[in-house]
């Protein structure tokens, strides 16, 4: 069982009026005496000297107070105390134990991080700031675990023990057990090798284990981060034998050869050491190009060259998650991209050959093939674009004069082209009405009509039908007329090309004229109906310069107009 013994100085006692319990022992360092407590004597009664321990076999020190606070004060979460006597024991780094204060606040374990003066010392708290104040508590130091405490006979005190600080200190050190690294390396400082020198006849050993097999020594990078390993070979092979070094590190391109007793010595290579030195090289093997690039120098091409009828297969692949029939790749210039063609598939028993043509072909032209894979150049018909349809209807409105302006063109002065849609009504009859612009949406768009020239523009090139149907109205047609239908030649549609260089095209593949009936002559109104159809083509790739408009010679008749027309327009494809 140990002794466990309060220690402290002189000052530590005065400063605190520490009196021991009855039998309490306390040790002072500075006049190094031992006391022991009566219950009423401050610092307690000597009882001798630091001989008096030398018959103690076993002493713990436990904790023992040396100071009493005086002031503080906080600034930054850092405090600073100041004891009521200085003391020269404090170091930073120590752990210190403030109990009992009157602040409650630094009361518990502090590591002390500055030394101001002698009777002062700092550490870190969480708190807020405060200036120098009074205060009252106990400042004990804890003893830092692993001190060891000997005997000084030549000054007849306890101190600590002269320990070893490094192995340094042992110039002739031997190893009483397995040396563990504990995870660290054995380095060397400044020039200096690390040195292995076993003794006369011995070896240094890299041993084996069950974990990794036979000895092994690793070289790393200069990072330490990864390195290649040298391994003898396992147990199994019950391998004893020595490999001795050249004496030089030899020449460029040979290699290590040994004589069949470990004596290693360079010599040259009796085999080609580059794929360039094989003039006919042959695949033992399917080549795999392992992720590579098989590459050309030089703006080199590289050549495929099959024997005879021999042809350069691409393959194709069904296992592994293939793609099918075999494929080529041609990539984009950052090889970021690109397009595969790919041969059918088997199901398709396809064998046959394309012969590409002799030249690269004019603009617009396409390949065709002869039906036996000889492929030539060839200019496409013109391509449908599916029937795009756009509708007017004609009103004019107040009936005119007698006299009619002779503007020769439907709307031009007088009546108006609407934009109109078309319907079938219940007995399945094409039915042609008015709508708001807004409402309706033509297949057929950017066709516009101008009030001004009576005339529709903004028709995109192509191959068109126009169909026209207008009611004309006479008044007071006389007797010979009534059987008599105006002429057709008064009637026309018309298209052109206001850009020039194409030819225009008008008038009409089929056309009727009907006078309807009327009950009595002088007075009544009779009615013809027109009906007109063009097959043309608008030329022009710009809109605006391809014109359409309905042609009416006004003046053919007394009281003559057009009463209602309409007109359809319907692109039958491009050219």
């Amino acid at each position: 069982m140990a002794l466990q013994i309060r220690r402290g100085t002189s000052s530590d006692v005065a400063s605190a009026s520490f009196v021991p319990a009855i039998g309490e022992p306390l040790y002072l360092t500075d006049n190094e005496k031992l006391y022991i407590g009566d219950g009423s004597t401050q610092g307690g009664k000597a009882i001798g000297g630091a001989t008096d321990l030398a018959e103690l076999s076993s002493v713990t020190l436990i904790d023992e107070s040396i100071g009493a606070l005086n002031l503080y004060q906080v600034t930054s979460n850092t405090v600073l105390v100041t004891l009521a006597v200085s003391q020269s024991a404090y170091y930073v780094g120590l752990e210190v134990v403030i109990s009992n204060s009157s602040v409650p606040a630094l009361n518990g374990s502090h590591t002390i991080t500055a030394i101001p003066a002698a009777s002062q010392f700092a550490f870190s708290l969480t708190t807020g700031d405060i200036t120098s104040a009074s205060v009252t508590g106990v400042v004990t130091p804890k003893i830092p675990n692993g001190n060891v405490l000997t005997w000084n006979d030549t000054n007849s005190y306890w101190e600590n023990a002269a320990v070893l600080s490094s192995v340094a200190s042992d110039t002739t050190p031997q190893l009483g057990g397995n040396l563990d690294t504990n995870n660290k390396a054995i380095t060397s400082v400044g020039a200096n090798n690390i040195e292995f020198d076993p003794a006369t006849g011995q070896n240094v050993i890299f041993k084996g284990n069950t974990t990794n097999g036979s000895g092994r020594i690793k070289l790393n990078c200069e990072n330490n981060s990864h390195g290649i390993i040298i391994k003898g070979p396992p147990h199994s092979a019950a391998a004893n034998y020595t490999l001795t070094l050249p004496n030089d590190d030899g020449a460029a391109n040979t290699y290590l050869k040994s004589d069949g007793s470990g004596n290693l010595s360079w010599d040259t290579a009796s085999g080609i050491s580059n794929i360039v030195e094989d003039t006919s090289p042959q695949l033992g093997g399917s080549l795999d190009i392992n992720g590579n690039d098989i590459v050309s120098t030089s703006n080199g091409d590289i050549d495929f060259t099959p024997n005879g009828t021999g042809a350069v297969v691409f393959k194709g692949v069904t296992s592994n998650g293939g793609n099918g029939a075999g494929r080529f790749k041609l990539n984009c210039e950052n090889n970021s991209h690109g397009i595969t063609i790919q041969g059918p598939p088997h199901s398709a028993a396809a064998n046959y050959t394309l012969t590409l043509p002799n030249d690269d072909g004019a603009a617009n032209q396409v390949l065709e093939t002869n039906g036996s894979g000889v492929l030539s150049w060839a200019t496409p018909s013109a391509s449908a674009t599916g029937i795009l349809m756009s509708s007017f209807e004609y009103e004019q409105g107040s009936v005119p004069a007698s006299a009619v302006a002779n503007t020769n063109i439907l709307g031009k002065g007088f009546g108006s082209w609407y934009e109109a849609n078309t319907t079938n009504d219940a007995a399945g009859n094409l039915v042609v009405y008015i709508v708001n612009n807004s409402a309706y949406n033509p297949s057929l768009t950017g066709i516009t009509f101008n009030s001004t020239t009576g005339k529709f523009t903004g028709f995109p090139r192509g191959r068109y039908i126009i169909e026209c149907k207008m009611v004309v109205k006479f008044n007071n047609p006389t007797p010979a007329s009534s059987s008599t239908p105006p002429s057709l030649s008064h009637y026309l549609i018309s298209s052109e090309s206001a850009g020039g260089g194409a030819p225009d095209y008008s008038g009409f593949d089929s056309q009727r004229s009907l006078l309807l009936p009327y009950t009595s002559y002088g007075s009544a109104q009779a009615l013809s109906v027109v009906r007109l159809n063009l097959h043309t083509i608008l030329p022009n790739a710009t809109g605006s310069n391809n014109e359409v408009y309905v042609g009416v010679d006004q003046n053919q008749y007394t009281a003559y107009y057009v009463e209602q027309a309409t007109i359809n327009f319907m692109k039958m494809g491009d050219i």
